[in-house]
Order: C-alpha cells, then sequence, then structure tokens
C-alpha cells in the first residue's frame, strides 16, 4: 500500500513499507525509455539539392542567349577572357543593381561558357535561328520570369545553407552522444567514462546524487541505471520493469560494469529505437521526462526517494536521481546545463531546421524549374513572332531620353559607311552595304559616359573645381564644393561621375532586359 498524494505527483514516493516496491519507477522508466528510443532511431538527414541552381542558371543564359553578344563580354576576367570575372567592375560595385543582381547574371554567364562546345545544350538549341525582333521581344516576356526565379532562387540558397550549417551541427551523432556517450554504442566501455563521464565514480550514490555534474553523470543511459537498475544489496528489486526478471545488477554503483549493466536495460527499453521522429516530438518527449523531476528538501529527483536523501539504489532508500541545488526558482537553468538534456535539445532543435528546410528546398527548386519550363515555352512562342521589337533602355538614375534619341539617330540611318562613322552606332549586317541594319551600340554609349566626369579634367572641372581640391578640411568644404569622404571636390564633377556610373549600368541593363 502506499501513500499517494504529493509525493506521488512529484514522482518522489513514499512507501509505508518502507521499501520501493516492483513497479515504483515504472511511469518515469517509460518516458525515459521511449526518450532513448526516440534519440536513437535512425533519422533521415537531407542533402543539398542543386537542381534549382542550374534550373536557375539555364533561366539566366536564356536571357543572356537572346541579348547583345556584347553582354557577355562585361563578365570576361579582365587579367584573363578565358575565365569570368567573380565580381562586378570596380565601378560598378556599388551601384544598383549590381551588387545585388551580379552573381544571378554570372550564374547564367558561366552555364553558356561551360556549354559553348555543347550542340545538344537544350538553351543553346531554344534560342538558335532567333531573328534580332524575336530576341527582344523574348527578352520582354523573360522579365517577370527572371523576376520570379530570382525571388525563389533566394529562398533555396537560404534552405541551402541552413541545410549545411545544420549538418555540420551532426544531430543523430549528438543524440547517439546523449544517450550512450558515443557514436558506436556496440563498442565496450570498459571504464564507464562514455556511459558516466570522464570523471566516473565508485559507488551508487556518488554517481546518482550528481545529477547535475556533467563529469560523474553525464548521459540518458546513466540516468536510466540510476532508475532502474538494482543494487548489490537488493538484487530482486524491479523497480521499473515488475513484469520482468530482477533488474541487472550494477555492482556498487562502479564504472566496472555500468556499461554491460546498461545495455542489459537498453534492450529491455527497446534501444535502439526504429522509428525515425521528428524534432519537435523529441522535445515533447524530453519534457515529459524533466516534468518527473521534482523538488523535495532543497533539491531535485527524478524517480523513487524513500526515507533518505541520498539516491543509493537501496529499496530502502532511494532509486533515482538527484539533481542537488536544483529547486522550483532555478530548475530551469540548471536542467538546461545537463549535458544529455542540452544535447538532445540541440540535436531535436537541429532536425526540425533540417525538415523545414528541406521543404523550403524543394518548394524553391519546383518553382524555378517551373518557371524554366514557361521561360522554355515562351521561346519557342517567339519563333511565331515575326514583327521587330525596338529595346529601350530604361533603368533607374540612368537617361532613357538621351539613349533613345542616340538609338533613333542611328535606325535612321541606311549606309553602312555613315553608320560606322557614328561613334554611337554599330553595322548588324556585314554582307549588306544598305538597309535598316544600323543599331545603337551600347558598348560604345556606355564607356563615352564612363569617361565623362572621372576627374576634375573633365568638364565640370573649372576655377572653382581647383579651389575646392585647396580645401583640405571637411568642414571648410563648403558652397559648390562637396566632401567625397577623403578630399574636397567640385559637387558638378561628382554628380557627372554618379551619372557616368548610371549610364554604364544603364546600358548594360538595356543589353539585358
Amino acid at each position: 500500500m502506499h501513500v499517494s498524494g504529493v509525493f506521488l505527483f512529484f514522482s518522489v514516493t513514499l512507501s509505508v513499507s518502507g521499501n520501493i516496491e516492483p513497479g515504483e519507477n515504472a511511469v518515469v522508466a517509460a518516458d525515459l525509455c521511449k526518450l532513448a528510443r526516440m534519440a536513437t532511431a535512425p533519422h533521415k538527414l537531407p542533402s543539398k539539392n542543386t537542381d534549382g541552381n542550374e534550373a536557375h542558371a539555364k533561366i539566366h543564359a536564356l536571357n543572356l542567349s537572346v541579348s547583345e553578344p556584347s553582354a557577355l563580354k562585361v563578365f570576361e576576367d579582365a587579367t584573363d577572357p578565358a575565365k569570368l570575372r567573380q565580381q562586378p567592375p570596380d565601378a560598378l560595385a556599388a551601384v544598383a543593381p549590381w551588387p545585388a543582381s551580379y552573381a544571378l547574371w554570372l550564374s547564367g554567364a558561366q552555364y553558356i561558357k561551360n556549354k559553348i562546345n555543347d550542340s545538344s545544350d537544350p538553351i543553346k538549341k531554344a534560342t538558335s535561328s532567333l531573328s534580332e525582333g524575336q530576341k527582344a521581344k523574348l527578352k520582354r516576356r523573360l522579365q517577370p520570369l527572371i523576376r520570379a526565379a530570382d525571388k525563389a532562387f533566394k529562398m533555396l540558397t537560404h534552405a541551402q545553407a541552413t541545410i549545411q550549417q545544420q549538418l555540420q551541427a551532426k544531430p543523430n551523432d549528438e543524440l547517439l552522444l546523449a544517450v550512450h556517450g558515443q557514436t558506436t554504442p556496440e563498442k565496450q566501455d570498459a571504464d564507464g567514462t562514455k556511459i558516466l563521464g570522464p570523471s566516473p565514480q565508485s559507488s551508487r550514490a556518488a554517481t546518482c546524487d550528481e545529477g547535475a555534474d556533467n563529469t560523474k553523470l553525464s548521459t540518458l543511459g546513466a540516468t536510466i541505471l540510476c532508475v532502474c537498475s538494482a543494487s548489490t544489496a537488493d538484487g530482486s528489486q524491479k523497480a521499473c520493469f515488475p513484469q520482468t526478471d530482477n533488474a541487472p545488477t550494477w555492482t556498487g554503483g562502479s564504472a566496472a560494469n555500468a556499461d554491460t549493466t546498461w545495455k542489459t536495460l537498453a534492450k529491455w527499453c527497446g534501444v535502439p529505437g526504429t522509428q525515425a521522429t521528428s524534432g519537435t516530438m523529441i522535445l515533447e518527449q524530453l519534457q515529459a521526462v524533466t516534468s518527473h523531476i521534482r523538488e523535495k528538501g532543497g533539491a531535485s529527483y527524478l524517480g523513487t526517494l524513500v526515507t533518505s536523501n541520498s539516491c543509493t539504489g537501496a529499496e530502502g532508500a532511494g532509486v533515482c536521481v538527484k539533481y542537488a541545488g536544483t529547486t522550483s526558482a532555478n530548475k530551469k537553468q540548471k536542467l538546461d546545463a545537463v549535458q544529455w538534456i542540452s544535447k538532445i535539445t540541440a540535436a531535436a532543435t537541429s532536425l526540425d531546421a533540417l525538415t523545414d528546410a528541406e521543404a523550403q528546398q524543394q518548394d524553391a527548386t519546383e518553382k524555378i524549374e517551373t518557371l524554366l519550363e514557361q521561360a522554355v515555352a515562351e521561346t519557342q512562342e517567339s519563333r511565331n513572332d515575326n514583327e521587330p521589337q525596338l529595346q529601350t533602355a530604361v533603368s533607374s538614375g540612368s537617361s532613357p531620353t538621351a539613349l533613345e534619341a542616340k538609338q533613333k539617330d542611328c535606325e535612321k540611318i541606311e549606309k553602312a559607311e555613315d553608320c560606322r562613322k557614328n561613334g554611337n552606332c554599330k553595322w548588324t549586317k556585314e554582307t549588306d552595304e544598305t538597309g535598316n541594319h544600323c543599331k545603337l551600340n551600347e558598348t560604345n554609349v556606355a564607356k563615352q559616359a564612363a569617361q565623362a566626369g572621372t576627374g576634375e579634367e573633365t568638364a565640370g572641372a573649372n576655377s572653382e573645381g581647383k579651389k575646392c581640391s585647396d580645401k583640405k578640411k571637411e568642414g571648410d568644404c563648403t558652397g559648390n564644393c562637396k566632401w567625397d569622404g577623403k578630399e574636397c571636390k567640385d559637387s558638378s564633377i561628382l554628380v557627372n561621375k554618379q551619372f557616368a556610373l548610371s549610364m554604364v549600368s544603364a546600358a548594360f541593363v538595356a543589353l539585358l532586359f
């Protein structure tokens, strides 16, 4: 007969007979064993899937393939044309949209470079034999698809980074360490340092009274030892498994047979587990276990305590784990520091993060692949488009009116000789000397813009500009002068520089979009 009341609720039971009876720790043991099974089950971890990366690169390659050939020149390494520059040109490194978009454009350029000799490449096949007018219209149709693909690609790369980061945490290994103290539990732990901790003790009480000491009791397996194994004096104890044979005897609570005793209990617990579960379910089960840890007399206990304040393993004392100095006021802080609890918490959190990231990776990949299919379909549809499309360069911060004017001037020229004389134009059909083949030379326009406003010797470098350069302190840099961070300059020069960069950016973007 038992007095069931506050102490039973707190998992600290008083026995009228003065002894721990069979099944006294059965409820606690059931939760401990379930947690051990969940932690040791094989959890399949995701890997990085690059299908979406390739599909995204193909979309940008498709866009580049129908752009002016000069667009690809921008990606060539200045020192080695056989390579592609990995960063945008220095002059444009801080000019929108280059910082955010260059890596995306580069993926398309790299794809084209990798497939340059592959006649079976689907992107090359899709864009072959398109007229200039068809290409121009296709680029316009591709833009909403590219924007959607870039958005999905951002999700994809975030998911891939999460997967890589969480895999480095090795959650499966951490769960095994939390339970067994080693990732290969079949190996013999002869000195008990794996299952107990680096400083195993020579008695049951010296180990089980130190639940908060990670050097003496560091694993879930050792916790089950304290709650379920028999002591030398009470070999018939069945506190956890009343329906089985007598519990294995943990001789003197020593390190010598801790491993073999645990392995017997592990079989009774059904460890290792066979059914993988989620990190959330593991955390919920951990909460179920820690809910059994309750305060009594200035300490907290897991298991059954009879009349003493020590977990000696004796039927008349306590078959339990003691967490000294752990009270309701500091319970969370103390338990969070227990090694096996912290390892399970971190590993379970990683499992959930991996599950979420895998779903996000799959979703983003499917979106990008669908967008690629739509882009290829648009390419096929464009073959039915025979009307030429005028390409207009529009970019925030640029001067579209000026570019449009130059473009129209070029298109008015019908002789190859006159077109070649105009530095803003290029003749697009070398086999003909007349016709409507004079177009805007975006590359030359960009170069001319870049040469404008590059220093005090260009337009705007008047006497006032020279006076500005004589001002060596930021406080003196006033009037028509502006401090650029290092020196005082004529504000008109700074404006010209920014305009030049905008023109370069606009000209390139005009090639792509």
